[in-house]
């Protein structure tokens, strides 16, 4: 069953898919599986059900309250999936742009754009009742649709994600000391650097030095807070992305190495057999494609 087929809230933006709001209540559990636009951020919340997603090539199992966060371009399928409540809120970068507000709200690199984390949360009871507000009252908007009614449903959107931060925050730093919060935000800041840079900058001592740090301080660090080395992080973003182009493009193993930043594709094929087991022709035969779901370069 779709989830448009229960119950979809649109803000009519001229392309329709600026800001969405869907429901699924149904009477049984059942498969709630739904396509979803690579242009777009997205929170799947399961209320009540369970589910194994797959999330840019790695499996996650969960159940009641879970909130999850994509990204635009993440590899997202439905593995298994046995939901009865939930929501998905879908909504564009000029909707609400997390660059803009990451400094406000702190959702980028935590939220969003955080591949090296869990990419989602478990709500307490007091938090998924103020979510259950928040989403009445986007309804709500966008169904009386008064005089500047968007940006009603912008501040309820950076009400929810500000709600999600918070929790986020506390499962990852629990009772950290002062010193141990600044390290939580030195790697959040390193891992917004990979994600803007990754295509250009490979070593470490080039995020060392845009964060005006020692590389082996930098290390140090991470390791600290039971993370892998700056440069397997650095090397994990590369064979992430050059695996999704090659599920939702076209492109040659040539043209992809070329756009990661490769002067020399018969380097770059090592360097992804290496971290694969599998050549980049090998990996491509095992995945399908999907050139019509519009890749969305970070």
């Amino acid at each position: 069953m779709s989830l448009k087929a229960v119950s979809t809230h649109f803000y009519p933006f001229p392309d329709g898919k600026d800001f969405i709001l869907s429901e699924f209540n149904l009477e049984k559990a059942c498969v709630v599986n739904e396509s979803l636009d690579k242009h777009l951020f997205h929170i799947v919340w399961i209320r009540e059900g369970s589910a194994r997603y797959s999330v840019d090539f790695r499996s996650f199992e969960v159940g009641d309250e879970t909130v999850f966060f994509l990204n635009p371009g993440q590899v997202f399928s439905v593995e298994s999936e046995k939901v009865k409540t939930g929501y998905l809120i879908s909504f564009s970068p000029d909707f609400h742009c997390v660059d803009t507000h990451s400094k406000s709200i702190s959702c980028n690199g935590l939220l969003f754009r955080n591949i090296y984390e869990l990419p989602y949360i478990r709500p307490n009871a007091k938090s998924s009742e103020t979510f259950s507000r928040i989403v009445k009252d986007m309804k709500e908007e966008i169904g009386d649709r008064q005089e500047a009614y968007g940006d009603m449903l912008k501040s309820y959107l950076r009400q929810f994600l500000v709600v999600a931060t918070r929790l986020k925050k506390t499962a990852e730093q629990g009772n950290s000391s002062p010193e141990e919060e600044s390290e939580h935000v030195l790697a959040r800041k390193f891992s917004e650097l990979v994600e803007k840079h990754f295509r250009q900058a490979h070593s470490v001592a080039e995020y060392a030095d845009m964060l005006d740090i020692a590389p082996k301080t930098l290390s140090k660090k991470l390791a600290l807070l039971g993370k892998k080395s700056p440069l397997a992080l650095i090397r994990e973003r590369i064979i992430l992305e050059s695996k999704r182009m090659f599920v939702y493009t076209d492109m040659s193993v040539k043209e992809i190495a070329y756009d990661l930043g490769f002067q020399d594709p018969a380097y770059f094929t090592r360097f992804f057999r290496k971290a694969e087991g599998k050549s980049p022709q090998e990996f491509k035969k095992l995945m399908p494609l999907h050139v019509g779901a519009n890749y969305a370069k970070p």
